[in-house]
């Protein structure tokens, strides 16, 4: 899908403390169950899958990768950058930032074709550093941005899905959306 295809085009600051001054988060529903997105002057920043009781603490995250940015809320920007991701129109750019590893391991998420999984050893080659699977693993899990930087595409080498910040169930629905499409 083309609409997907333009998240390769990505380019991350590699800044690890971002200075964006403003950060509007919402909340909406999303065909996974409620999301949590908040976007930067430069782009969605923050994507989570997350129930009424974790908005705090998704919250609180962004306030820490982002501690000078004034924080507002805006349900109606979320539902409309909901609806760009999820119904093929083009969602607004990515605003990631994180160290030289993270970003070499979130770049090479973007580029595993929409559909396809990897295991994390696969993962680890494409990002540059066949030999830290487990490093690789820990950047997939502080990845900020679920769905758009896809680490639900990454699964255990014996074909199990693993593990999923935002829930195994949750995984499995979003690859077999990703497979009927």
């Amino acid at each position: 899908m083309d609409m997907y295809n333009a998240f390769n085009n990505a380019t991350p600051d590699p800044i690890m403390t971002p200075s964006a001054t403003t950060i509007n988060y919402g909340i909406t529903n999303s065909p996974f169950g409620t999301c949590l997105i908040a976007e930067s002057a430069s782009g969605i920043c923050n994507l989570s899958f997350t129930c009424a009781d974790h908005h705090p603490t998704e919250i609180s995250r962004i306030q820490s990768r982002f501690p000078s940015a004034k924080i507002s809320r805006d349900d109606t920007q979320a539902t409309d950058t909901c609806a760009a991701i999820f119904d093929n129109t083009t969602p607004p750019p990515l605003d990631f930032h994180g160290t030289d590893f993270q970003l070499a391991v979130w770049n090479a998420l973007i580029n595993i074709p929409f559909g396809t999984t990897v295991s994390y050893s696969e993962l680890a080659s494409l990002a540059g550093h066949p030999n830290a699977n487990r490093a690789v693993g820990t950047a997939v899990a502080n990845n900020p941005i679920a769905f758009l930087i896809p680490c639900h595409r990454v699964i255990r080498a014996d074909g199990s899905l693993g593990n999923y910040r935002w829930g195994s169930e949750t995984k499995r629905a979003i690859l077999q959306w990703e497979k009927a499409r």
